[in-house]
């Protein structure tokens, strides 16, 4: 699993990236992240909101980052101090996977990631499905295999 961790709080950065469960890059920057996203592939983005290169339109710069990491169909998970009215609704509907709020709980932000890893494995599996996969393995912690009838 690749993370990138979009957190321009070096401190909260270092915490985070040493929580995640793979391989874990920290950019400070909206500028930075997408140089990153261009250049390799991620499975989960944890994107601050409160950016310094996106302060005046944090939900612009969410709406960048999401097209950008679409691409690649990883999952976006924001993180976010700010305290305006509707953020959580707002960064959604910009595409957002999920939303916590800082500071942020350890065990919410691991839940949150596994939900979402969850949710990318699972989309892998219907694509596999849709191209008329003959068989899926799946380690879901249960060892499950999926047959898919077809010929061939």
């Amino acid at each position: 699993m690749r993370f990138l961790v979009v957190e321009d709080d070096a401190p909260v950065a270092r915490l985070m990236a040493s929580l995640l469960p793979g391989d874990v890059e920290v950019r400070g920057t909206l500028q930075d992240a997408l140089k990153a996203l261009a250049a390799t592939r991620y499975d989960v983005v944890i994107y601050d909101l409160g950016l310094p290169d996106t302060k005046r339109d944090v939900i612009r710069g969410l709406e960048t980052l999401v097209a950008f990491t679409r691409l690649q169909r990883a999952k976006v998970l924001v993180v976010s101090g700010n305290e305006e009215r509707g953020i959580l609704q707002r960064s959604r509907a910009a595409g957002a996977d999920d939303f916590l709020r800082k500071p942020v709980d350890v065990d919410a932000l691991l839940t949150r990631v596994d939900i979402v890893t969850e949710q990318s494995r699972m989309v892998d599996i219907c694509m596999a499905i849709e191209r008329g996969a003959h068989r899926v393995e799946h380690g879901l912690g249960l060892g499950t295999r999926l047959a898919v009838a077809g010929g061939g």
